[in-house]
């Protein structure tokens, strides 16, 4: 196992400003029509000395000094240029991005809609990604409601990984389930994980929620999935984190005409 390299504060800040930092796009597939329906944004880090850098070395950090919100501005509006760049190409392709707790000041509803005008955007394209956790904190569902009046959509990311109460989840109107990918590391041989993977479907599609299962890497994990009635899945077994011109290869191959993700 390569060992994580050394950072500073230092190095991330010169990282942003000589602009080392590039996003790929891992797409989702919906389960029914076996098409892609939008893709997560990832964001790496290509350093000069220590090469292609995962975000699991850089992200903590981030969050640990100021440059979370400098970093997660680059990631919002280079997501929303990239809807721009396929808006008309390949109609339909929603992207999802990834907000630390660290972002949600009371300026971020402004900095997602600013994002998402500068792109001339419909907001619907754009989904917010964050963990269970955020939910515990009442400013930061304030701030989620007011994002999520413009009209952009919510995703509760890696579920059943925090620390949160079923109750946050009624409350809180988001639109997708994001199933952490741990879940399907032992299916589908394990019957304690499949019966709480089809659980866990269950109860997200009760409280009005897309159900996407995450970590997907073989193709017994992925017919399982579709079988306990998932709405989507992302992972190795469909496709790898793509480039922006890979993304757009890869879905102009396919088949059916894209759809709005429902």
């Amino acid at each position: 196992m390569t060992s994580a390299p050394m950072l500073s504060q230092t190095d991330l800040k010169n990282g942003l400003e000589k602009e080392e930092f590039h996003l790929l796009f891992q797409p989702r597939m919906d389960c029914l029509t076996r098409q892609t329906v939008g893709a997560e944004s990832l964001v790496r880090w290509r350093h000069p000395k220590h090469g292609v850098i995962s975000p699991s070395h850089f992200i903590g950090l981030a969050e640990a000094g100021p440059f979370i919100h400098d970093l997660g501005a680059f990631v919002l509006n280079q997501t929303c240029a990239a809807l721009h760049h396929w808006r008309h190409t390949i109609p339909g392709l929603e992207l999802s991005v990834n907000v630390s707790p660290h972002q949600l000041t009371l300026d971020f509803p402004r900095q997602v809609a600013e994002a998402l005008a500068r792109n001339n955007l419909p907001p619907q394209l754009l989904e917010l990604e964050v963990t269970e956790g955020v939910l515990l904190s009442k400013e930061n569902v304030w701030i989620l409601d007011r994002i999520m009046e413009t009209g952009v959509n919510l995703a509760i990311d890696d579920f059943g990984t925090g620390h949160s109460s079923l109750s946050y989840l009624r409350q809180f109107n988001a639109r997708t389930l994001k199933i952490d990918g741990s879940f399907m590391a032992d299916l589908p041989g394990s019957l304690t994980g499949c019966m709480l993977l089809g659980s866990i479907i269950k109860l997200g599609h009760g409280l009005g929620m897309s159900v996407v299962c995450e970590g997907i890497e073989t193709s017994e994990q992925m017919e399982f999935a579709e079988l306990a009635e998932a709405d989507q899945i992302q992972g190795y077994a469909f496709a790898k984190p793509l480039t922006l011109l890979e993304l757009s290869a890869f879905v102009t191959q396919q088949k059916v005409p894209l759809q709005l993700a429902m």
